[in-house]
């Protein structure tokens, strides 16, 4: 079988566990394709040189604050620059699937892959650690849930990567999830290599 695995590339906790799961799938025999971009790319070339990349786009992330939380107004004020970015992504990666036209897509948390696999009526598994992100403003809140949510909806299968309740490390992004989400989530535990 042929895989497509398209990660978010912010940081390397992403890139780290699909890298993981690529090594497992070339050694059962199936052929790989990795997409990102940021940190990803980077951490991909050096740590896997042997597995194909191909590139999924600009570097597109949360504005942060100094303690590390989500700083809303500034990443609101870089929206229109994001929303260009993003659809840039999302081209990218059509462009992507169709080339490699894989049997399966798996997205890492990486919304553009989604709406890419989707829209090309490919087979498509999303992973995620945190299927919510945490937010100050209820209201916020509410509305980034529900977008994030219709988005892993979409996909045949959500894997979480974590341990299932009541080991969840990541409880608090867990919580208080529409139940059409939450029982859809396949705990795994998390991915890493043996």
């Amino acid at each position: 079988m042929r895989f497509y695995i398209s990660f978010v590339g912010i940081g390397y906790g992403h890139a780290s566990r699909c890298i993981n799961i690529a090594r497992k799938l070339i050694k059962m025999g199936h052929e790989v394709f990795l997409s990102s971009y940021g940190d990803g790319l980077g951490y991909v070339a050096r740590e896997s040189p042997d597995i194909p990349l191909v590139i999924g786009g600009e570097k597109v992330a949360w504005k942060m604050r100094e303690d590390g939380s989500p700083d809303i107004k500034g990443t609101l004020a870089r929206l229109p620059l994001y929303a260009l970015r993003f659809f840039g992504h999302v081209k990218g990666e059509l462009e992507n699937i169709e080339a490699v036209s894989p049997d399966v897509v798996i997205s890492d948390s990486r919304i553009s892959t989604i709406i890419a696999a989707r829209s090309l009526g490919f087979p498509l598994s999303v992973i995620v650690n945190q299927p919510r992100i945490l937010l100050d403003s209820p209201l916020l809140q509410k509305g980034t849930t529900k977008l994030m949510g219709t988005a892993w909806n979409l996909s045949n299968s959500i894997i979480m990567a974590d341990l299932p309740p009541p080991y969840t490390i990541s409880r608090a992004h867990v919580e208080d999830l529409p139940k059409s989400l939450y029982d859809r989530l396949e705990f795994v535990g998390p991915i890493v290599r043996r």
